[in-house]
């Protein structure tokens, strides 16, 4: 199933361990970060969102090292407009998969992992609901024993102003917290690029600032409506790798889109995102053998977005299309 753009950003931001440490680190109660080795987080390459829920949920799973002991560390994206008083509820499914999963991998097992839920809001409202499973439950005298209890940790970005955010960790992460915070609410993108002029300018100095600003952008151009991107970005200040981001890769995209008007909005989007797609693979790689732009040329949107997701980590072209004879 197509990602949501939130879930694309989420996933292409905090998939690195060492941008999932900062996040983490920046609002997890600092004993419990005492407990954990955050240089031994690894990535698990899984999902365990159940299909009817991706259009709100978004997922990360990691292992860690703590007190000696190998635990689970997972990331929960919760991204309805508003808070989902159940979400406790598909916490728990999601933890049982997880836990399933492990004994599959490891039949010798003794003892299942500790898992250490954590939930990331980012919905246009506060968060109101109860954090504790067992609040969810009926209970009557008695009973309390024999119902799950666990607290799953907690940040909302709706309460956080941005001027805190700016303070949270690399660039990279800055940038994409401020992204899904504010990208949808701002009256304008020039405002909203203005308030981020120097997280920008710091981004493009960073090591991994010119795939952190591929995604930021991506999901720019996914969210805000075309007609926006018509702005003289130099004017602006934003630099060049922004500027060269704006002005190329999303005019191709929203030409696109403007030809599906005139043309038919399926096939014209299906052009965009072709040409879109091609030019963010040449800029990573230097050549591209024929026979994978002819690919690209027929691809369904479908295989365009499974692409575009791999292409944020994929050292080689054969990791892009690992699904495909190409």
């Amino acid at each position: 199933m197509t990602p949501t753009p939130h879930d694309a950003l989420f996933k292409a931001a905090f998939s690195q361990p060492e941008r999932a440490a900062e996040l983490l680190q920046s609002f997890l109660d600092p004993a419990l970060c005492a407990r954990i080795d955050w240089t031994s987080l690894v990535l698990h390459n899984a999902s365990f969102v159940d299909d009817k829920l991706r259009a709100q949920h978004a997922d990360l799973l990691f292992t860690a090292r703590a007190a000696d002991r190998e635990i689970r560390v997972y990331l929960l994206l919760e991204h309805k407009s508003g808070p989902d008083r159940w979400v406790a509820l598909w916490l728990l499914r999601y933890m049982v998969n997880i836990w399933v999963a492990h004994l599959e991998a490891h039949r010798k097992a003794q003892r299942l992992p500790a898992i250490l839920p954590v939930v990331i809001h980012h919905g246009d409202d506060g968060w109101s609901v109860d954090r504790e499973f067992s609040a969810l439950v009926d209970v009557p005298d008695g009973f309390a024993d024999h119902v799950p209890r666990f607290r799953f940790a907690f940040e909302d970005l709706a309460t956080i102003d941005a001027d805190t955010l700016r303070t949270r960790g690399s660039a990279a992460t800055r940038v994409a917290l401020l992204a899904l915070k504010e990208t949808r609410a701002a009256e304008d993108l020039r405002h909203l690029l203005l308030g981020w002029i120097s997280v920008l300018h710091e981004l493009e100095r960073e090591p991994d600032g010119p795939r952190a600003l591929e995604y930021v952008f991506r999901y720019l151009v996914a969210v805000r409506d075309a007609q926006e991107f018509d702005i003289d970005f130099r004017a602006l200040g934003l630099g060049k790798a922004s500027e060269a981001i704006m002005t190329r890769e999303t005019y191709v995209f929203n030409k696109g889109i403007e030809q599906g008007i005139e043309q038919g909005l399926q096939q014209g989007l299906q052009q965009g995102q072709q040409a879109f797609f091609l030019r963010m693979l040449r800029r990573k790689f230097a050549r591209i053998p024929p026979a994978v732009i002819a690919q690209i040329e027929s691809a369904e949107l479908t295989s365009l977005d499974r692409w575009s997701d791999r292409l944020m980590t994929a050292e080689t072209l054969d990791e892009v299309f690992a699904d495909t004879a190409a």
